[in-house]
């Protein structure tokens, strides 16, 4: 696969940063990108992975290749950010929060921060469940914002330089 997801460094083994959580698909894709309204928010230092293909951008496959680098950018990233909004299909991604956070109570302690976006316009099932996922989440750790703004301020605050 040709497709860049890694940006800011040419070593995935250096990634600050690991963008996770809900795709945008369908006509509405495109304006509902968050990556793209949260990666200029970042301190530009801050290398990231953006595992998401937009496919208005590139006709590539996810592939074997994709696969293995985003399990190793999830590996090595030091901040994760998962970001849940109305569009979300499936629970993947759910799964993904609660490795991570779990993990990380016991393990290594980087943050991971949790967006959820327009929650008012959940359906109310969903939103209580995402509400319950979140109390979990927080238990063990993690952080919880409710927009683009606030969650760049959370990761460029925990962001530390390597030395």
């Amino acid at each position: 696969m040709a497709y860049q997801m890694l940006f800011g460094t040419g070593d995935i083994k250096n990634v600050d940063l690991w963008l996770g959580g809900t795709t945008g698909h369908g006509p509405n894709a495109k304006e509902n990108d968050w990556r793209r309204k949260l990666i200029p928010l970042l301190d530009p230092s801050i290398s990231y992975y953006d595992p998401f293909l937009r496919e208005w951008e590139t006709d590539e496959e996810w592939d074997e290749t994709a696969m293995k680098n985003e399990e190793l950018a999830k590996k090595y990233a030091r901040i994760h950010v998962y970001t849940f909004t109305p569009e979300m299909q499936g629970v993947f991604a759910i799964a993904e929060v609660t490795e991570r956070v779990v993990k990380n109570a016991f393990i290594n302690r980087n943050p991971t921060v949790i967006c959820i976006l327009d929650r008012d316009k959940m359906d109310e099932s969903m939103k209580r469940s995402l509400l319950a996922c979140c109390k979990l989440w927080m238990k063990h750790g993690a952080i919880i914002v409710d927009n683009l703004e606030s969650c760049a301020n959370k990761v460029n605050a925990f962001y530390r330089p390597k030395r």
